[in-house]
């Protein structure tokens, strides 16, 4: 992510929140972070090749809609 650049996420849950969805990834083999539901919880998730992966994780809601969901600065 570029200084200063701002990630907003808007999703709407369907009645499966138990499958792995990924709702937003960047980077790459080496550095990283990614956004995705699994087994009813929305986990974040950030590494780079010095370190992690490190995460926090919630719980997801079914048929819930999350907005102004903002990764960055």
């Amino acid at each position: 992510m570029l200084p200063g650049l701002g990630v907003t996420i808007v999703f709407k849950t369907s009645a499966d929140i138990t499958s792995r969805q990924v709702l937003w990834e960047q980077g790459g083999g080496n550095n990283g972070l990614n956004l995705y539901i699994d087994a009813g919880k929305i986990y974040i998730n950030a590494f780079t090749s010095d370190w992690g992966p490190t995460g926090l994780n919630a719980q997801s809601l079914e048929n819930y809609l999350m907005s102004k969901y903002a990764i960055g600065s």
